[in-house]
């Protein structure tokens, strides 16, 4: 077997316009690579932290082309009255089920960004603690990726919207 291409080899072919493949199966060929080189196999729980609105998909992949969509949802407790530790609670509550249902290899969670307001700071930080002891009484590995990097994976543009 030959060696697999570098992300970076991947983008120039795609760019070039080989016309063979959609966006949306290049983004996914490309994600699909650990930072080694080595295609990613498995069932993997990705999450994107909220205290309102946690977001959380499983995918599973068996074969190098083949992602399947296992389940996706979000922790949605906007209209939910109770403070920060109730829903923190719930956070944690909600992952130790999706957990346990669909058994991840392992767990993407999205990097933490700058943010200004120490408020928000503190509070992501107590909603990434609860998810990061959430995946750890698993036993879970868990691997951190920028946000940029997620949404150039998905959509091929770093800075596209949510």
């Amino acid at each position: 077997m030959g060696r697999l291409p570098s992300r970076r080899e991947l983008w120039t072919h795609y760019i070039a316009g080989d016309g063979r493949q959609s966006r949306a199966q290049f983004s996914a060929k490309v994600a699909s690579y650990s930072g080694d080189g080595i295609p990613l196999m498995g069932t993997i729980l990705g999450i994107d932290p909220s205290l309102r609105g946690t977001g959380m998909v499983v995918i599973k992949r068996e074969k190098a082309e083949d992602f399947v969509l296992k389940f996706s949802d979000v922790i949605d407790l906007h209209s939910f009255k109770g403070d920060m530790s109730a829903c923190l609670c719930k956070i944690f509550e909600q992952l130790q089920v999706v957990i346990d249902q669909y058994r991840p290899d392992g767990v993407a969670l999205e990097q933490a960004i700058y943010v200004q307001n120490v408020k928000i700071a503190q509070v992501m930080g107590a909603v990434k603690g609860v998810i990061l002891m959430a995946i750890r009484l698993k036993n879970l590995e868990v691997k951190e990726y920028p946000p940029l990097r997620v949404k150039q994976a998905i959509s091929g543009y770093g800075r596209a919207n949510k």
